[in-house]
């Protein structure tokens, strides 16, 4: 059982990493100081430092810890319900954080490099192969975005209809179409193009134009538009479902830069 003595020297512990925060921010922070600190939310006048320790060391890091399954943090002692609820929400929580506030700023995408920045800033490259569909207005504004998970590092399954009903909503003028290669070089494979290709077709019927499709990895990227790639899907396109008629999408691209 603590002493009065303990519970003091606990409190000054807890307000000394408060202040190091509200002066120097979180990432003054060492990963098992964050999680320290979080767990003083759930447990009061206890030590957490060697709580935060002992969690790290179990589940093989601070990201570790916030991805188990609340079945399994419960199993530590001293980690109650609540405890376990409020770290594992944490993920979820910064998801939604993040979509809202890409919904709720004003974030254009109108050239190849202010996507690829927009990806590097948002996003990360994933060990498993992924599909990040984002959905711009007629000025270019994102709208929404949503991801395809792949099988593995290099596999990633897209279902056309579901595709198609998830863009064909909120004035959606036009997509990027950021795609990862996690082990392996930012050039498209001809199942990447095969499908660039379909993903065009079916966007194009919707009169929604796709102004890039960027493949990235940790250093590099690629862009099919920069290419010339997605020029040559267009000329596909209308010599096999739009007998070269131009389209009102196209004007969409237009305003759409590749450098």
């Amino acid at each position: 059982m603590e002493n009065e003595e303990d519970k003091s020297l606990h409190a000054g512990h807890r307000q000394r990493l408060r202040d190091k925060v509200k002066n120097f921010g979180l990432k003054s922070l060492a990963p098992h100081e964050v999680l320290e600190l979080l767990l003083t939310y759930t447990i009061s006048r206890k030590d957490t430092n060697k709580l935060a320790h002992l969690l790290i060391n179990r589940f093989e890091g601070f990201s570790g810890v916030l991805d188990a399954p609340i079945s399994e943090l419960i199993k530590q002692a001293g980690v109650g319900e609540e405890t376990a609820i409020f770290l594992h929400m944490l993920p979820d929580l910064f998801e939604i954080y993040k979509q809202e506030r890409i919904e709720s700023s004003r974030v254009y995408l109108k050239t190849t490099r202010q996507c690829v920045d927009f990806f590097r800033s948002n996003f990360e490259i994933k060990g498993h192969e992924s599909l990040y569909v984002v959905c711009l207005n007629k000025a270019c504004k994102i709208v929404n975005k949503f991801e395809y998970k792949g099988i593995d590092d290099c596999t990633i399954n897209i279902d056309l209809k579901n595709l198609a009903e998830q863009i064909a909503i909120n004035s959606v003028a036009s997509i990027v179409l950021f795609h990862t290669h996690p082990n392996g070089e930012a050039i498209p494979s001809n199942q990447d193009i095969e499908t660039t290709q379909s993903i065009l077709n079916m966007c194009a019927m919707l009169n929604i134009a796709i102004c890039d499709h960027i493949i990235l990895n940790e250093t590099t990227h690629y862009s099919f538009g920069r290419e010339g790639k997605l020029k040559e899907m267009y000329n596909n396109y209308f010599s096999l479902f739009a007998n070269n008629r131009p389209s009102p999408f196209l004007r969409q691209i237009a305003n759409f830069s590749y450098n």
